[in-house]
């Protein structure tokens, strides 16, 4: 039982991933996603801080400089 809770926690997230990267290039996924963040608040601000967290780590990589 405890198994199956954990794969449907692991494709939650991986959807929720995929539907951050979506969002950054398609307008119907940035509107889901405002839709899931409306009625999902804590899974907002979890992608929020994910979403900061990729891009600092993007430009690490990359060597771009930050900007605000």
């Amino acid at each position: 039982m405890w198994k199956v809770l954990i794969i449907r926690s692991l494709c939650v997230l991986f959807l929720l991933i995929g539907l951050i990267i979506l969002s950054s290039e398609h307008v119907w996924a940035h509107r889901l996603l405002t839709k899931v963040r409306d009625r999902f608040p804590k899974i907002g601000l979890t992608a929020d801080v994910a979403t900061e967290k990729a891009t600092a780590w993007l430009r690490r990589i990359t060597g771009q400089p930050k900007t605000d």
